[in-house]
């Protein structure tokens, strides 16, 4: 059925506080913000042990799959999805790669995307704002993103979820102070934000969340 597919296949139980030691693109993200602590919720919107077809977000004007952010923040949702939804697939489609890339539609066809991928469900977003740099505090990292998604429910032919998330990394949820970096360079900050911006997302979809930080 997957010809030319190229699945990410994962079986593995969550682990709590799971985003606080992952390596992404040489980048350790070890102790960077994490508290340690989640809990169970319901799920905004549960995906858990579906086949998934996750899209690279849009950023500013480069498209989807075009973008070093929006690349880095689709393969980071990737990882947390499969860290935390049970048995989990997801698809990555060559093919469909190029067809997106070069879809010029005022309003793309998501869902006959999603059907010809053979999935279940299709994450599409786009990052809105990213800031790296506090004003008030030169050579200092403050990471904050603004960000939307979209979960296309494919059996059902529809579009069954959107959110806007909005995020700041380093942070101390307990006490709602955000912490600036003096030590991370600015290409780990932004690394650690994408990573846990998508953790986050996977939370909506998985069914978890930090103590004392709803996700907003």
């Amino acid at each position: 059925m997957h010809d030319k597919f190229f699945p990410l296949r994962f079986s593995r139980s969550r682990v709590l506080g799971s985003g606080c030691a992952l390596l992404f693109w040489g980048v350790s993200l070890l102790g960077m913000g994490c508290t340690g602590v989640e809990r169970m919720v319901e799920p905004a919107y549960d995906i858990r042990g579906r086949v998934v077809l996750v899209v690279p977000f849009r950023y500013g004007n480069f498209w989807h799959y075009q973008s070093k952010e929006g690349n880095r923040l689709g393969q980071s949702l990737e990882v947390a999805l499969g860290a935390n939804c049970g048995s989990f697939e997801a698809i990555r489609n060559r093919p469909i790669q190029k067809e997106i890339e070069g879809d010029l539609s005022d309003v793309v066809d998501w869902l006959d995307y999603g059907r010809r991928a053979g999935v279940k469900f299709l994450i599409v977003g786009e990052i809105e704002r990213v800031r790296l740099e506090n004003p008030k505090m030169v050579g200092m990292w403050q990471g904050q993103i603004r960000a939307k998604y979209e979960v296309w429910d494919i059996v059902a032919g529809q579009k069954g979820y959107s959110r806007t998330i909005e995020h700041r990394f380093p942070e101390n949820p307990d006490s709602g102070q955000v912490f600036i970096s003096f030590e991370q360079s600015k290409e780990e900050i932004e690394t650690a934000l994408l990573a846990n911006t998508a953790k986050k997302i996977a939370g909506h979809l998985c069914g978890y969340e930090e103590e004392g930080a709803p996700f907003r």
